[in-house]
């Protein structure tokens, strides 16, 4: 991933004028910290974002506090400053000494931008409800909590005191005015009655002296009582625990003067000593459920904490393995290793698929061992065996073995292999969010046929996991992952995803889903837990709370107020995990394991892999995902974000003994692509990285090869080309590795489309593609061919192998890639060795026509038999359609005349060969049904995004039922100067969905505005004008 900064477009809209023509709050924030800061700064979209004297903060010299006080607008700006603004609020951060950071005692942040604080603005404003649910308000530990809140009326009004109320879970309480400070705005109450231990729903109302109102809700833990284990209920793998404990006054104050407790388990007791109030051992764990307390004497009375339970889990399931010799023409399975942790009898049962080149006749045999014949038929046959004990735990095992044509050994899979459409990949990276204009997993289905047409049989999904907000196609892309076992509502439902992957195995095509080993989202409940509880909750090991040294590519190793740490770029939203924790490790291999078994995903691509690994090694991560996955499915593709290529990159890989089939090739993308001159240099140095230098990981090692990716921008954009982009694809398309495609490249979308950078840089890599962009007669057909090309004929897909037994991959093998000698520096040519079916790619980086003559004969064509002067041969045109058969002599001066950035590619064989290119259906663009009543206020994105001149604009407005009552709405576009250039709505409209068109014939390109006013609903977006 890479870290994004938004980039706002647009000022503060007559900001001063709509002050002073509405209500507006004198609000107060305040900052506190441990830390001594020389400056502190309060930006926010009241000043726009600055770090100056209009944002500077003033520490209080006697508490230390830091404080600022803002004139505010009553229901927020007007216009929304940015796209993903809160309607009716106002977002701010803190700036400590360059550090930015969002309020520590605001629970409230925007997910979709940069997760800035917001604050509602109302009259009155309340602001800083405590205690509330952050980490810096922490567990209350006495039962009669202070609550407080700052009540800030608007100018020209007041509170009034005599409507404030408190509210905790069901009990009330009013008349509680005089706890009011109208000169500190403050107020601060303590409730009568004592709360029990537990999570408190707290509820503020109070009204202004002109009669509006307000509330605030929250929510907060107390943990009272005079002895108290601190440590929260959990459940482990490990065999210890360790216990912490405190002893509390009536105040809820340390208790420093005992000096010894005791903890009581069923079975056992210790004595502990107890250092200024605190208790802190390790306990060794029995089977199952472990119920502590902690026992002290106060003053002559024994008191006893609550119970805390901590569960020692223990493995029950047996391990089902299969073994696979050969004897001769016979070849055995044995279920002989599969063991079982408590040494019960197990029964057996044996399947295999039904998609095999020849039943073997295994499925339901019990034996132990049973023999088949060697089958005849070459390809890859998959076997299973589940084991069960006689408590009923279960578990399967599934292998393949390999019938070669030519090989009478079969080969049985091992840790390292890959299944053969692993070696011949060709992947398209789907984002659901742009695919379609509906965004959504089930409006992608019907376009799976297409991708098929295309010639691509493996898709890598974007993350589909649960989220904070909904996805978009800006920052909030889906790595901020905050469930992992639940599909991301905005895209759709487990059915919806289920059937994509059915839909898309019925095809041929492989699905493998992104994943954030790295981190989760500091909203995940875990995340949350530890960060309230600290080294008290067992999800505290769950994540990284130790500085690691390492190469953090540049982003920087940052740590959180409560000690977790994370990569700096990414912001504290993004929090790292620790796979050296046992539990840790065991719970996300679980959750790999859940959505392969469940869905039948083919394997993952690991999001910011390098950090795990360089943080823990493939011990801890990579080799036991790898083991536990490919046993119930070996058939998987598992790839990292992580440098690929090059020596010391060989350890990530399963030939090495690390975890994964593929990974990254960042050389060749920023050291052959991405600074590509299109001069004899550059040649140079493409040829030189698509070779990896004469460098080769292993037989199963394979590097991922991309022109653009949803991190980067879009190649038509970096050389404001289509045709430029050609002769680099067929490179990479033609050349050894796991070539990659993202969605809107086949059509050039990108090129030409605003400016560098955030956002327009989203919008190109990330924007809802307009499937008839102007590179789409030109680019889905090259795609198309190359795909398709690579996908029929092996000469090109194939990889390196050790042919020589040496057991090494290198320069002493049989070559699969050779450059050929084309006399012109700006024509780029290799070969692809393979009996009796050459591959032969010649590309022209010039902007000028070229023809070259290259002799053919004293390369490295292989066949079955010699090459030979005066044997025929075929020369396949594979790219236009073509075939010429030629004698052996006639290749000594083989001449290829190329357009302007042309590319050729040829098979040189025994046969006539052709490429067959289905017909490409077109793209069905799902749109959100019309005819149904929405449930809420949404304005969507234009399409098409770029357009000219015309665009479509929906938005929805919610039924009665959703509380909404009929007003006027008003659409309105904008231009960057915030100058209004079109009405295109104002009027009552009913509950709906509604649809706009918007002709930009008489304006300029650039970008522009809409927004949208609905009652209280606020909402804006941009669109791009190119003409």
């Amino acid at each position: 991933m890479k870290p994004y900064i938004i980039i706002f477009l647009i000022g503060i809209f007559l900001s001063q004028f709509l002050l002073a023509q509405s209500d507006s709050v004198d609000v107060t924030f305040y900052y506190s910290t441990d830390d001594f800061p020389t400056n502190v700064y309060l930006p926010g979209e009241f000043n726009g974002w600055s770090l100056n004297s209009s944002s500077a903060m003033t520490q209080d010299p006697a508490t230390g506090i830091w404080s600022r006080t803002v004139r505010l607008r009553v229901s927020g700006p007007f216009p929304l400053p940015a796209p993903n603004s809160i309607p009716g609020a106002y977002q701010y951060k803190f700036n400590s000494d360059g550090s930015w950071m969002q309020d520590p005692l605001n629970p409230r942040y925007n997910v979709n931008d940069n997760n800035n604080s917001y604050l509602y603005i109302k009259n009155p404003t309340i602001n800083y409800l405590l205690p509330n649910s952050t980490p810096a308000s922490g567990i209350i530990r006495t039962r009669f909590p202070e609550i407080s809140a700052y009540i800030f009326p608007a100018k020209n009004s007041s509170v009034d005191t005599s409507s404030l109320k408190i509210t905790i879970d069901e009990i009330e309480y009013t008349s509680i005015g005089r706890s009011y400070d109208s000169e500190k705005k403050l107020l601060s109450f303590i409730p009568t009655n004592p709360l029990p231990n537990g999570v408190h729903k707290l509820n503020i109302f109070a009204m202004s002296s002109t009669g509006s109102s307000n509330s605030d809700s929250t929510t907060f833990t107390v943990q009272g009582g005079l002895v108290q284990l601190l440590t929260m209920p959990s459940e482990t793998w490990k065999t210890s625990w360790r216990l912490q404990g405190a002893i509390f006054d009536n105040n809820g104050e340390i208790d420093t003067t005992i000096s010894v407790a005791q903890i009581n388990r069923a079975d056992s007791s210790w004595i502990v000593e107890v250092n200024n109030g605190l208790v802190d051992t390790t306990l060794y764990l029995h089977e199952g459920n472990n119920f502590f307390t902690l026992e002290a004497e106060i003053n002559g009375v024994s008191e006893v904490s609550d119970s805390l339970n901590i569960l020692h889990k223990i493995n029950k399931t047996p391990t089902a393995k299969v073994s696979i010799t050969q004897l001769g023409e016979t070849l055995s399975l044995s279920a002989s290793q599969s063991a079982d942790p408590d040494s019960q009898q197990l029964s057996y049962l044996w399947g295999e698929d039904p998609s095999n080149p020849e039943l073997l006749g295994i499925t339901g045999q019990t034996a132990e061992e049973i023999q088949v014949s060697k089958p005849v038929t070459a390809g890859e046959y998959y076997v299973s065996l589940s084991v069960t004990d006689t408590d009923l735990n279960a578990d399967s095992n599934r292998t393949f073995f390999v019938v070669d044509d030519d090989n009478f050994i079969v080969k049985v899979a091992e840790y390292e292999d890959n299944p053969e459409w692993l070696k011949n990949g060709r992947i398209y990276l789907l984002f659901f969010k742009a695919f379609t204009p509906a965004g959504t997993i089930k409006a992608a289905i019907p376009n799976l046929e297409y991708i098929k047409a295309m010639g691509f049989n493996i898709i890598w999904v974007l993350p589909i996991t649960e989220i904070p907000g909904d996805v978009d196609n800006q920052i909030n892309i889906g790595y901020n992952i905050i469930d992992f076992l639940k599909v991301e509502s905005s895209l759709g439902t487990k059915e919806d995803y289920k059937e994509f992957v059915d839909t898309a195995h019925d095809l041929g095509i492989k699905v493998i889903q992104d994943i954030t080993p790295n981190h989760t989202g500091k909203e995940h409940p875990f995340a949350k837990e530890a960060a309230l509880n600290r080294d008290l909750s067992q999800y505290w090991n769950y994540y990284q709370t130790v500085s690691i040294p390492h190469n953090t590519n540049g982003l920087g190793e940052c740590v959180t107020p409560e000690g977790i740490y994370y990569y700096c770029a990414f912001s504290d939203a993004l929090l790292n995990y620790n796979w050296s924790d046992l539990d840790g490790r065991n719970y996300m291999i679980d959750v790999y394991k859940y959505w392969v078994s469940q869905f039948g995903v083919d394997g993952y691509r690991f999001d910011v892999y390098w950090g795990p690994h360089r943080r823990y090694g493939e011990d801890d991560m990579g080799i036991p995902v790898r083991t536990s996955l490919k046993h119930i499915k070996p058939d998987l593709l598992l790839l990292g974000e992580q440098e690929g290529t090059g020596p010391g990159t060989e350890v990530v890989y399963a030939d090495q003994d690390g975890g994964l089939d593929a990974a990254y090739d960042w050389s060749l993308y920023w050291n052959g692509i991405r600074s590509f001159g299109f001069n004899s240099t550059s040649v140079n140095a493409l040829h030189s990285k698509l070779a990896n230098a004469g460098y080769y990981p292993g037989e199963n090692a394979y590097y991922l090869r991309y022109l653009e990716n949803q991190d980067e921008d879009r190649i038509t954009y970096i050389f404001n080309s289509f045709e430029k982009t050609m002769p680099l694809a067929t490179s990479i398309f033609m050349a050894p590795g796991l070539v990659q495609m993202l969605n809107g490249q086949e059509v050039g979308f990108g090129k030409g489309m605003g400016a560098s950078g955030e956002p327009d840089l989203n919008d190109r890599r990330r924007g809802i593609i307009d499937w008839n962009f102007s590179g789409k007669e030109l680019l889905t057909p090259h795609y198309q061919k190359l795909a398709q090309i690579r996908a029929q004929f092996t000469a090109f897909s194939q990889h390196r192998m050790d042919t020589n037994g040496d057991g090494n991959v290198d320069s002493q093998d049989k070559s699969d890639f050779d450059r050929l000698d084309t006399g012109n520096g700006i024509v780029y040519s290799f070969l692809r060795p393979y009996k009796d079916s050459n591959g032969l790619a010649i590309m022209n980086f010039s902007n000028e026509d070229q023809s070259v003559t290259i002799d053919l004969t004293n390369v490295n064509l292989e066949f079955s038999d010699d090459f030979s002067l005066t044997s025929s041969y075929w020369v396949n045109d594979l790219y236009n359609g073509s075939s010429t058969q030629v004698l052996g002599s006639d290749l000594a001066a083989f001449t290829v005349s190329l357009g302007t950035y042309g590319s050729a590619i040829y098979t040189i064989s025994t046969q006539e060969e052709m490429v067959y290119l289905p017909t490409l259906p077109p793209i069905v663009k799902v749109e959100k049904e019309l005819n149904s009543l929405p449930n809420s206020f949404e304005l969507s994105q234009n399409y098409p995004n770029p357009f000219n001149p015309s665009t479509t604009i929906k938005y929805s407005i919610p039924s009665a039922a959703s509380g909404f009552s009929l007003s006027n709405v008003t659409l309105k576009v904008y231009d960057i100067l915030s100058r209004e250039v079109a009405t295109l709505v104002n009027e009552q409209q009913s509950p709906g969905n509604y649809e706009v068109t918007f002709n930009a014939s008489n304006l300029t390109s650039g970008m522009y505005f809409y927004y949208i006013k609905a009652g209280e609903f606020r909402s804006v977006k941009k669109m791009i004008l190119l003409k």
